[in-house]
């Protein structure tokens, strides 16, 4: 019984090895950091939650040791908007509810939604950007 127990806690590191990066590829948040990495580029962003967060989240999604802003209540949103892009994670169930609580100045986008295999829901990633000025148009250029 001794080797055996030996044998599986020394095959114990080579299996998690294995199989972590298969259980990561299920997982929403690997492939939302891929997506947003692939959107922004070198563009600043913002990452915030509300009513959900895995910390493999912030490894794949953010910057170094870029802050997660993690919404206790929807009024908060309002605060972190400003002219940067900001990603937000949350369940799919809340997406109609938060969507109402972006100012007008705001434009919502659902980049992505997939199923979170610890939480047994839907998750979903949102882009919200400021929308561009308007610009002026002054008659005479109209020529």
């Amino acid at each position: 019984m001794g080797a055996l127990y030996q044998t599986a806690k020394s095959e114990l590191p080579l299996l998690v090895m294995v199989i972590t990066p298969m259980i990561n590829t299920v997982k929403p948040s690997q492939r939302m950091g891929q997506r947003i990495a692939m959107m922004q580029g070198n563009q600043p962003y913002k990452l915030a939650s509300w009513q959900w967060f895995q910390p493999n989240f912030l490894f794949y999604a953010g910057r170094g040791d870029m802050p997660i802003h993690h919404l206790q209540h929807l009024a908060e949103l309002p605060q972190i908007l400003r002219k940067e892009t900001v990603y937000l994670v949350c369940p799919a169930t809340s997406v109609s509810r938060l969507s109402k609580k972006i100012p007008a100045s705001h434009r919502l986008q659902t980049v992505m939604v997939r199923y979170e295999i610890y939480n047994h829901e839907e998750i979903a990633l949102l882009r919200i950007t400021p929308k561009p000025p308007l610009t002026q148009v002054v008659l005479g250029d109209l020529r």
